[in-house]
């Protein structure tokens, strides 16, 4: 029935490969990226089929991370012989301003210029920013040198991938959900293109996701152990969150807060008071976003409207 799926999909991916070739695009596509596109839609629904028959995780995670390694190696060097610029040249992409921030601060004081990146006239930084700017100024600060760091940055990225997929499985395990739902669900995680992608565009998505999963899994953990380690392991991964996206970390301690309280006896309590927590929630969104996050809605649409535009444009 798995092989059946598998080549289903594959079989829709054909189909729908060939419709847009005859359709064609809305925007210019070069080349290089439509067979990209191609070559890894199909490796995509190769290694689904050939991953989950591996029984050993050493193998399996390690085909993750080469996995991920390898492409996104790949796309940055045809970034490079392409656009001449290792993250090709996309005007709008953080990174440039992520970057330009980062080599202006190695010679400065890192709490300092962590603070003066808020306080500073003209420099648009919110408390979001700050996290993986701080990363990229430890780093560059530690090796003095761009090229191997943004080299670097790949390998990290590709293992933050492979981790966070494994503990995508050990959440399930955690849950007591199917084993082979389980093991589907991990690599799926893993082998999803959007990683790679980032990663050889030089986003922080790879870092922010590896923080939830990791806050995520050891709530989890601690529901399960009762460990005062657990607990503050929880608490150090969601409290970094609010360095990269404030509002994900106000959502991740709610959950944090019900998951601890919630069992068989007060259940029905805890999800009547969050039904209650939820319409007044949305009744007040825009107040409580803006307190937390310093956004409003309007701003927060925005964004996010503005980035769909851009994920599907030319």
């Amino acid at each position: 029935m798995r092989n059946y799926l598998l080549s289903l999909i594959l079989l829709v991916f054909t189909v729908l490969l060939f419709v847009s070739f005859v359709i064609g695009y809305k925007e210019t596509i070069p080349a290089y990226k439509l067979f990209m596109h191609i070559f890894i839609g199909y490796t995509f629904v190769s290694a689904l089929y050939v991953l989950p028959k591996i029984n050993n995780d050493a193998s399996k995670y390690g085909g993750i991370f080469l996995y991920n390694l390898l492409f996104s190696l790949v796309l940055r060097c045809l970034f490079l012989d392409y656009t001449n610029d290792p993250y090709e040249g996309t005007a709008s992409c953080d990174i440039y301003t992520y970057e330009r921030l980062a080599l202006k601060g190695l010679d400065k004081n890192f709490f300092d210029y962590m603070g003066s990146l808020l306080t500073s006239q003209g420099i648009s930084i919110k408390i979001d920013d700050l996290g993986f700017i701080s990363v990229m100024v430890l780093f560059y600060k530690t090796f003095a040198d761009i090229s191997f760091v943004r080299i670097l940055f790949l390998v990290i990225n590709a293992t933050l991938i492979t981790v966070s997929s494994f503990k995508i499985l050990k959440i399930c395990n955690l849950l007591s959900i199917d084993k082979e739902i389980s093991n589907y669900a991990s690599i799926l995680y893993g082998i999803f293109p959007f990683w790679f992608v980032s990663s050889s565009m030089g986003l922080k998505e790879n870092l922010f996701c590896f923080l939830i999963v990791s806050a995520l899994y050891n709530i989890y953990l601690f529901k399960e152990t009762n460990r005062v380690r657990d607990f503050l392991t929880a608490f150090i991964f969601i409290s970094f969150t609010y360095f990269f996206r404030s509002i994900i970390c106000l959502f991740l301690f709610i959950i944090f807060v019900l998951y601890m309280y919630c069992n068989e006896k007060n259940k029905k309590t805890i999800i009547l008071l969050s039904s209650i927590g939820a319409i007044i929630g949305i009744i007040f969104i825009n107040v409580i976003v803006l307190k937390f996050t310093g956004y409003s809605m309007d701003v927060v649409s925005a964004t996010t409207a503005s980035r769909m535009n851009r994920s599907v444009g030319s």
